[in-house]
């Protein structure tokens, strides 16, 4: 009865995995690099890695045009500067800076996978701050564009009162089921 009552109360207390996309953007600007910072309200538990996916349209063509990107201070590298070993992304062959093709205008899009041990601190407290450094020789004349999202497994709190519902019935049944048990025995023994 008592490894019974513990079962159930564990099964009730577990939560379930759901999957979490927290999109931001899209935003636009123009004129002489930028920071544009992104406050995004999150879940404060994480199943597994993080995956930041983000598109950008922008004047990225030179040694000198790129933009670093952070999570709460946490850095994921400098993306767009011609060197794809001082990030974490997966941009597409030619999207890492000028000599290897990337030019002003063109949609690029890339990912980065983030560690479970690294974002789950990271998003303990509810909020996250995405960071999008531009380097002030970014200069495109017309707009620019960022979008892009965070995706990650959380896990979803049982409700307080529906678990508290549920053990009581629970526990009344189990109490029921006793009461009934004794009756017969005592039944059995006046008959007997």
């Amino acid at each position: 009865m008592k490894r019974l009552l513990l079962s159930a109360v564990v099964t009730v207390a577990a939560g379930s995995a759901c999957a979490a996309t927290l999109n931001f953007g899209p935003v636009s600007g123009s004129g002489n690099g930028h920071n544009q910072l992104f406050n995004i309200a999150t879940p404060t538990t994480i199943v597994g890695d993080a995956i930041l996916t983000f598109s950008v349209t922008d004047d990225l063509n030179a040694a000198n045009e790129f933009i670093d990107v952070s999570i709460d201070g946490f850095n994921l590298g400098r993306v767009f500067d011609n060197d794809s070993s001082n990030d974490a992304f997966d941009f597409a062959p030619g999207d890492e800076g000028t000599q290897s093709g990337s030019s002003s205008g063109i949609l690029h899009t890339g990912s980065a996978t983030i560690a479970n041990a690294d974002f789950a601190p990271l998003i303990a407290d509810g909020y996250l701050n995405l960071l999008f450094d531009f380097s002030g020789h970014v200069h495109k004349t017309g707009p620019r564009t960022l979008y892009g999202s965070i995706s990650f497994a959380s896990i979803a709190p049982v409700p307080v009162p529906a678990t508290l519902g549920l053990l009581g019935f629970g526990i009344a049944g189990m109490g029921a089921l006793r009461a009934r048990r004794k009756s017969k025995t005592k039944a059995a023994a006046a008959s007997g």
